[in-house]
């Protein structure tokens, strides 16, 4: 196999070589955005949907104003300040730490997804194998899925 060939790009810190930043590479950094921006629009849809069921809440004090009361500007905020922070990254993209960015805005969506993957997971756990319900029958008795329950009458 042959050495890679040095090409002429100029970066701050000098020439680099060719096996960095190759067309290859960009194309996998384009995808790494477009992942995180899809991330971040289920991040925004799926935190509107707990914290219209009452089981989440906003972290992000600002944003939860809108989560709450503008649920349309809450994702066009979300959206809108992520794709311009990527978008500074994308321009950047020649220089270190705009990879490294843009690999820890994906890591930080991705570890979101997953916390939301687990509230999925709960949630549907708690469909298949809802709480046991109860039916008071009487003051003395209680109907439960497990069967009845005698109360003792208070002591007076």
């Amino acid at each position: 196999m042959s050495e890679p060939e040095e090409h002429h790009l100029e970066r701050a810190e000098g020439p680099i070589p060719a096996w960095i930043g190759t067309p290859q590479h960009l194309r996998w950094l384009r995808g790494l955005a477009a992942v995180t921006l899809v991330l971040n629009g289920l991040d925004a849809i799926l935190t509107m949907i707990w914290v219209y069921l009452g089981l989440a809440k906003e972290g992000n004090p600002l944003m939860e104003i809108l989560v709450t009361d503008a649920p349309v500007a809450f994702v066009l905020a979300k959206v809108t300040l992520v794709s311009l922070g990527l978008l500074l990254l994308w321009r950047y993209r020649n220089r270190p730490l705009a990879v490294l960015g843009l690999f820890v805005a994906f890591g930080a969506y991705y570890g979101i997804a997953l916390i939301h993957a687990g509230g999925i997971g709960k949630l549907i756990e708690r469909w298949r194998n809802p709480p046991r319900m109860m039916q008071v029958v009487s003051r003395q008795r209680v109907m439960t899925d497990g069967g009845v329950i005698e109360l003792s009458p208070p002591n007076r």
